[in-house]
């Protein structure tokens, strides 16, 4: 005895699913999902251009009802939408049933890409994500008003979240090749409607990637690009946020390239889009007080010191301020009064900059006495910085170098992460501290500096190949 349901009792179960749906009855409607799709998929293997659709929307409510942590059963239903939306007959390709369908074909298949990625399978989100824009790509240009799907706008879509899978998977050329074809989209886009443009964020985004990948100076442009861009929309305070984050980049990018003079009105442009902010959240706060931070080295670099002293007091305010409500800021206030120490001894004022770097070391050795699962970097480079200012003046440095050496030394034999993850920095301390010690010609304590400093070293070259990798 055939299971097989009458066509009229497959429409009744479907529709009584949709209903469930919409009543948030979302397992008893993939119940009555289930047991229509077997007789479904025969009258679609018998006839597949007279019930295409409803195979197709019913695998569509079913990914509707199905729970997220289903995900074999929801990739199969996608995988089935993908395959009941393709392979269409000569009349129906007369009639555009492609066409009609091709929203949920695009939705499924970009609902697949997501679904793979997020279980590892890469290999098979980047199928999906391919097939996807491929399938952008068969839509006809200036046919929203009627089909609903612009090209450009979905080919975009498309193209990003295969950015996404290509990023995954350590495939550099290809995602910047895919970045190019987004921002080449957006163009044409930005082209009919200015303000609802994504062009600055597709600017944004690539620039930002051709950096990572080594190509400065096609980096820049794409930046450039994207602060023009963002220059000339409306500003809301999510354009004002992109736009401190292209020209803090920007700036920060020419003025290590050798040009800070032509860096710094970026930067300053950057600080002022985010003074600007009609509602600060703690992303927008800590993008004010990194690009303080990053105005005031660059106005070191110049001799400004004045300025930077100016730049780096605000900065260390802001997060300070953050880490009055989080105490995850605290490093953010301890790095920053490291930097606004060393400005204030650039403008001459010795004292203030000692009394400074101090108040630094005592405030960390009572967190540390709080929390004493709290990592001893801090303190190590904070007593660092401060033994040698203090050295170099010919001051007694009040046992501060051999505090930090000894610090550094137990942060390398606990393979500290935070150290691994800043061994360049720490390493520029402890060549500071050997040229002290070979100025004063103390081999005992320059001996010691050394072999700490060559494991950070070997730290620093294994985080290089690591990121590299």
């Amino acid at each position: 005895m055939s299971d097989a349901l009458e066509p009229d009792k497959v429409v009744e179960l479907f529709n009584g699913a949709r209903d469930l749906i919409a009543g948030g009855h979302l397992d008893e409607a993939a119940d009555d999902l289930r047991t229509m799709l077997p007789s479904a998929r025969r009258m679609f293997a018998e006839d597949p251009s007279g019930t295409r659709m409803v195979i197709v929307f019913g695998l569509v409510a079913l990914t509707q009802a199905l729970d997220e942590r289903a995900t074999e059963e929801r990739a199969a239903a996608l995988r089935e939408i993908d395959a009941t939306t393709s392979g269409y007959d000569e009349d129906e390709v007369l009639r555009g049933v492609p066409a009609q369908f091709r929203p949920y074909r695009l939705r499924s298949l970009r609902r697949l890409a997501t679904l793979l990625l997020d279980t590892g399978d890469l290999d098979g989100a980047l199928a999906a994500a391919t097939a996807a824009r491929d399938e952008a790509l068969l839509i006809e240009p200036g046919t929203k008003e009627r089909d609903g799907l612009d090209r450009e706008e979905q080919a975009a879509i498309c193209e990003g979240l295969l950015i996404t899978v290509l990023v995954q998977m350590g495939r550099t050329e290809e995602t910047l090749e895919a970045g190019e074809r987004v921002v080449r989209y957006e163009e044409v886009l930005s082209s009919r409607d200015p303000e609802q443009s994504e062009l600055g964020n597709a600017c944004l985004d690539h620039g930002l990637r051709l950096l990572d990948a080594g190509r400065g100076e096609d980096g820049v442009r794409y930046l450039r690009r994207a602060v023009e861009v963002y220059r000339g929309q409306m500003a809301s305070d999510e354009v004002r946020f992109n736009l401190a984050l292209a020209a803090d980049r920007l700036g920060v990018t020419l003025a290590v390239g050798g040009d800070p003079e032509e860096g710094l009105p970026f930067m300053r442009e950057a600080v002022e889009a985010q003074r600007g902010m009609e509602a600060p959240g703690p992303r927008e706060l800590e993008a004010l007080g990194g690009g303080l931070r990053n105005m005031a080295v660059c106005l070191g670099s110049l001799d400004r010191d004045d300025d930077a002293v100016s730049a780096a007091e605000e900065s260390v305010a802001v997060f300070r301020r953050m880490a009055e409500l989080e105490p995850q800021w605290v490093d953010e206030v301890v790095s920053g009064e490291r930097l606004l120490a060393e400005f204030l001894a650039g403008a001459g004022r010795l004292d203030e900059s000692l009394e400074l770097g101090e108040r630094g070391i005592a405030e960390e050795e009572e967190r540390l006495a709080k929390d004493p699962g709290r990592s001893r970097l801090q303190l190590a480079e904070s007593q660092a910085r401060l033994g040698l200012r203090l050295g170099r003046l010919g001051r007694p440095e009040a046992g501060h170098l051999q505090a930090a050496v000894a610090a550094y030394r137990e942060l390398v034999a606990a393979g500290s992460d935070d150290l691994v993850r800043s061994a360049g920095r720490q390493a520029v301390s402890l060549e500071g501290m050997a040229d002290l010690y070979r100025e004063r010609q103390d081999g005992e304590r320059l001996a010691e500096v050394l072999e700490v400093l060559e494991k950070v070293h070997e730290l620093d070259g294994a985080s290089e190949r690591s990121a590299q990798a």
